[in-house]
């Protein structure tokens, strides 16, 4: 059972990933659904609600903890993942509450144990036939990773650090026309460090508050067409640091022409391009300005076969202290596939190219992932993952090229 934790360091908050699609407006659903039929966790009734809980046990391999370009050190670890989901059963209008926590237990860098919790409330009200509100609360404690394009110094333990995160979005259908509107607000606070030396490492520069709002038109031609326009507006503000770096506030936009399609069952996606830019306040850091891409597209050559392949690009905040931002564009690919009806099997290749601002710095990093699930029954699974890590970092203000692999084995229970 995959983690519902993010252990990815904190990325500009995309408004996609705090609040719940909407409906589709295509009736077809190919995907594989790792939901076997027959095989759902059976849940404990409490009224009006259903309440899932499920712990989950792995076993962790890495062969670079530290992610060093030299002399890298290996550990293993257990993985601890309890986790209780509450979820409405009314006809209409929807309600989920999740609790998750994660522990990681290593067996020699115990520096390197780590605990993260979760807590997230989602709701959609459907005023109308017409109308939806989507509403999300969310409160995370992570851990940067030690492979993170933020993690510029090595610190004695992974910097810790919380993110509280709320977004609201109003959705609402005239014919063929649909019109959106959301917006989203994001706390980032850090944990200060120690260096190697056990120097103090304030982190406080790093502290922000980001504000996000999107609108967008769009305007159903056929069933399996339609086309849109899409704005989003982001301000960050960032606290004031100790030290004598410059300020990072900074507002920008994005703008995005596009069509979402499925010309016919194989097939969907939707596709988007136009620009964006970040502007900052201080002019010690120069403005950005670029081509703006996002895409996604799901092609189903069986149907126990799903083929994603996604593009993004954005303006990420940087956390190495002169670079104000970095402009980051990925590219992904996924393949998942049912080998028998209780077991599928993932494979995943991802690229992602960092061009950071006011210094000498291009990162390239490459991802490889294979992952297999095994739904023994309705309470119990299995699965065993392996990944592939290789990041090369070019230019004067070069962090360092590493690689690392991974591979994890665990079994989940449910309720």
């Amino acid at each position: 059972m995959a983690s519902a934790m993010c252990l990815l360091a904190p990325a500009t908050p995309a408004l996609a990933q705090y609040l719940d699609p909407l409906p589709s407006r295509f009736p077809r659903d190919r995907n594989v659904d790792t939901l076997v039929p027959g095989y759902e966790a059976p849940g404990v009734p409490l009224g009006p609600f259903i309440m899932t809980p499920s712990l989950a046990a792995s076993a962790l391999y890495s062969d670079n903890i530290y992610a060093q370009e030299a002399n890298a050190t290996d550990d293993v670890a257990l993985r601890i993942a309890p986790s209780v989901k509450l979820q409405s059963i009314w006809p209409v209008n929807k309600v989920a509450v999740n609790l998750t926590g994660q522990f990681d237990r290593f067996s020699t860098l115990k520096r390197e144990n780590a605990e993260r919790f979760d807590a997230d409330v989602t709701t959609l009200l459907e005023l109308s036939s017409d109308t939806i509100v989507r509403s999300r609360l969310r409160w995370q404690r992570l851990q940067e990773p030690r492979s993170s394009q933020n993690a510029f110094v090595q610190t004695l333990e992974p910097i810790r650090y919380d993110m509280t995160s709320s977004a609201i979005g109003l959705s609402h259908d005239l014919n063929r026309i649909r019109l959106t509107g959301e917006a989203a607000a994001i706390k980032t606070n850090y944990f200060n460090g120690r260096l190697q030396d056990g120097t103090a490492l304030d982190t406080r520069g790093r502290d922000s508050t980001a504000l996000t709002l999107r609108g967008r038109i769009e305007y159903a031609q056929m069933p399996g067409l339609s086309y849109f326009l899409q704005g989003t507006y982001n301000d960050r503000d960032f606290r004031p640091s100790l030290s004598a770096t410059p300020q990072r506030d900074s507002t920008g936009y994005e703008v995005l022409a596009g069509v979402s399609f499925e010309p016919s069952a194989l097939m969907r996606g939707e596709i988007g391009i136009g620009y964006l830019a970040q502007n900052f306040k201080d002019p010690f850091f120069h403005d950005y300005g670029n081509l703006g891409v996002r895409g996604r597209l799901q092609y189903y050559p069986t149907r126990l076969t799903t083929i994603t392949l996604e593009a993004d690009r954005r303006v990420e905040d940087s956390g190495t202290p002169l670079s104000g931002a970095y402009l980051s564009t990925s590219l992904s690919i996924k393949a998942e596939h049912a080998l028998l009806r209780t077991l599928i099997v993932t494979a995943s290749a991802d690229y992602q190219a960092d061009r950071f601002n006011d210094v000498d710095r291009d990162d390239d990093r490459y991802a490889l992932g294979l992952r297999a699930e095994y739904q023994a029954n309705r309470v119990l699974s299995f699965s065993a993952s392996a990944s592939h890590l290789n990041v090369t970092s070019d230019g004067l203000d070069r962090y360092r090229n590493f690689s690392e692999n991974r591979f994890m084995a665990g079994i989940s229970i449910r309720r």
